[in-house]
């Protein structure tokens, strides 16, 4: 995000303990290392970004080794909603059950 950072930047995810609201570019950065630390090995092969009607829309295919299961992939998608020039909200789409059993087996 640029310009002020006390505009609230939502951040919305199917799986409960990854949803919540942000803050400002420090929350979010906490939050995404915090995220992505269950999985340091995630890669994103493939991302298509494409306008929106009110932002901008990101499909993506990325891999990551859990435990058990060893290398995944899976996909979904991100929505960029802005108010002027800064994220006002981030909504991340996932196949809710499947993204439980990788991370139940991280």
């Amino acid at each position: 995000m640029t310009g002020q950072q006390d505009r609230p930047a939502r951040v919305t995810a199917p799986v409960a303990p990854f949803s919540r609201v942000v803050h400002g570019r420090a929350a979010f950065r906490s939050y995404t290392d915090e995220t992505f630390h269950q999985s340091p090995a995630a890669r994103f092969e493939q991302v298509t970004v494409y306008a929106a009607p009110h932002g901008l829309a990101a499909r993506f295919q990325g891999r990551w080794t859990t435990g058990e299961l060893g290398e995944q992939k899976h996909s979904g998608s991100i929505n960029f909603q802005f108010a002027g020039d800064l994220i006002r909200q981030i909504g991340v789409r996932l196949n809710d059950e499947r993204f439980e059993i990788l991370m139940a087996s991280a």
